[in-house]
């Protein structure tokens, strides 16, 4: 089926004319316009009612075509799915994903430097986390779990290089107060060092990204704190420690995986999106290049829609970022298309079906046709579909 009818997206075509008179080169830019639309296709679906969590895409094998990977509910595992380059996928292929959780985070990267992708999973329940290892081929080994916990929190983890070795380290929400960091990976697939951070007694911590916030060349942490109703910073010295914590205030409501960093307005400083459920609309931080933000600007992230993931990237190829976000109880899937300052157009809205209660996004362009596509998953029909972006 093809959902939506939207709006115009705007397309810059630059057009370079030279002046003999004035000796100069005039830019005159055409405007163009096209429908963003998407195609709905479901992808894969749950034959035991267990609910599909956290969809990722990567190059899994080598073959220049996006993979799927993503974890269960309830299950120790996590299925990967080899893309064919034309928005369709192979059968699912599952491997054990250590310690079972009530939630799971999936993140890529090349732990062992050995170029190829490798999966870190994070569990929420029991603040487990595991490494799998890239064969290269789109299998993986058997997990290792290089922590095993008893407290109850989130499934936040992300990686990054925090003592400037050149591997990645992990950090994870080690509990509601409490981050824990694994620095220097050693052969035997450990880390030689893990590192306690407590942010304080009445926290409770969330969504965590990781990148350069003050322009240092050092890997800072960020992260979601509802409780305080706060964004924490974290800044990296670049040897595995941290600068004293930096605060923002912000109304921060949610405890799921609903922050991305970015740069929004082409300034060369990371930006923070992030969504409020309870609010129905987006925040953003724009940030000074010094780990802190400008005053906090809201958009509406669709009528009644209650939010619940977040993926940035260029929709309409207009060189601007836009926020893809899902709607859990509308049954839809909402743009907000960038204009390069930091500021959004009015949310463009595409259904997932009625009934579907779309809870988990990813995107990245499945069918070869340089255009970013929508992966989603459809909580209550335990469905992932895919949404081809049509846009011409």
């Amino acid at each position: 089926m093809i959902i939506g009818q939207q709006q115009q997206q705007i397309f810059l075509i630059q057009v370079c004319c030279y002046n003999r008179v004035y000796d100069s080169v005039i830019i005159v830019c055409l405007v163009m316009t096209c429908q963003l639309d998407f195609k709905l296709n479901s992808i894969f679906a749950s034959d035991n009612y267990d609910q599909p969590l956290s969809p990722i895409l990567g190059d899994l094998n080598g073959d220049n075509h996006l993979d799927m990977i993503f974890a269960y509910q309830y299950a120790n595992k996590i299925s990967v799915m080899l893309g064919f380059g034309n928005g369709s996928f192979g059968v699912q292929n599952k491997f054990t994903s250590g310690n079972k959780g009530q939630s799971a985070l999936l993140v890529l990267g090349d732990i062992n430097n050995d170029n190829q992708l490798d999966l870190v999973v994070g569990r929420g329940d029991n603040v487990s986390t595991s490494i799998l290892f890239g064969q290269g081929d789109g299998t993986f080994s058997e997990p290792i779990i290089i922590f095993n916990g008893t407290a109850s929190g989130s499934s936040g983890v992300s990686l990054s290089d925090f003592n400037g070795d050149g591997r990645l380290d992990i950090v994870m929400i080690d509990s509601e107060t409490t981050l824990r960091l694994f620095l220097e990976y050693s052969s035997n697939g450990t880390f030689e060092k893990q590192i306690i951070i407590s942010i304080g007694n009445g926290s409770f911590l969330s969504s965590i990204v990781t990148g350069d916030i003050n322009n240092d060349y050092r890997a800072d942490i960020v992260f979601t704190n509802p409780n305080g109703h706060q964004v924490g910073v974290l800044l990296g010295n670049g040897d595995g420690t941290f600068q004293e914590l930096k605060t923002t205030q912000a109304e921060v409501y949610s405890t799921r995986q609903e922050i991305a960093m970015i740069d929004l307005n082409h300034d060369d400083k990371l930006d923070l999106a992030f969504v409020d459920p309870f609010n129905f609309r987006v925040g953003i931080f724009l940030g000074k290049g010094d780990g802190t933000f400008e005053t906090l600007t809201t958009f509406s992230s669709g009528y009644n829609g209650e939010p619940n993931s977040i993926f940035v990237d260029d929709f309409n190829q207009d060189k601007h970022l836009d926020i893809a976000v899902s709607n859990t109880d509308t049954d839809n899937v909402c743009i907000l298309l960038g204009n390069g300052d930091g500021t959004f157009q009015s949310v463009l809205c595409f259904s997932t079906e009625i009934n579907t209660r779309p809870l988990w996004i990813s995107a990245g362009d499945i069918n070869s046709d340089e255009k970013s596509d929508i992966i989603v998953i459809r909580s209550s029909i335990d469905d992932i579909s895919s949404m081809l972006n049509l846009c011409l």
